[in-house]
């Protein structure tokens, strides 16, 4: 079974019945957190499953996980998400973890972004350095803009 591709849905079976059985076996480890899948191939649409530590898994447009997720979620809801590039959308959700994120109470933390898109042959790969850079300086320069506003 090495090296076989896993269709989505296989997958996020899979993924969903690891997380159920952590719950009632003593030997594995519950995951205790929420994962993001997401899918694309040059002839199927993007997809994004969350599976939830109880197994259960749902699909979405965008969603959010950890501590930030309720803001996260709010500005993902005002996105024009089908008519968004992919380097459209690298902007947005870089400047939607800035937004998050509290310099006052959170920690420092190192931005890493990766991407399944055309640009990158359908492979998940992380997205290339000056457009991460230019994402973060733009999303610096939002969250100081809405700070002078306050």
């Amino acid at each position: 079974m090495v090296g076989m591709l896993l269709t989505e849905l296989a997958m996020k079976l899979k993924l969903g019945e690891i997380s159920i059985d952590s719950r009632f076996q003593e030997s594995v480890r519950p995951f205790g957190t929420s994962t993001i899948v997401a899918t694309m191939t040059e002839k199927e649409q993007p997809s994004l499953y969350m599976i939830e530590p109880s197994g259960v898994y749902w699909g979405y447009r965008g969603c959010a996980v950890g501590k930030g997720k309720s803001v996260a979620k709010t500005e993902i809801e005002k996105l024009d998400l089908e008519n968004m590039t992919v380097r459209e959308a690298v902007n947005e959700i870089t400047r939607i973890i800035y937004t998050c994120h509290d310099d006052v109470k959170d920690k420092e933390f190192e931005l890493e972004l990766s991407w399944i898109c055309a640009e990158s042959k359908y492979k998940h790969q992380f997205v290339p350095n000056e457009l991460k850079s230019e994402a973060e300086r733009l999303a610096k320069e939002s969250s100081s803009d809405d700070e002078m506003e306050d």
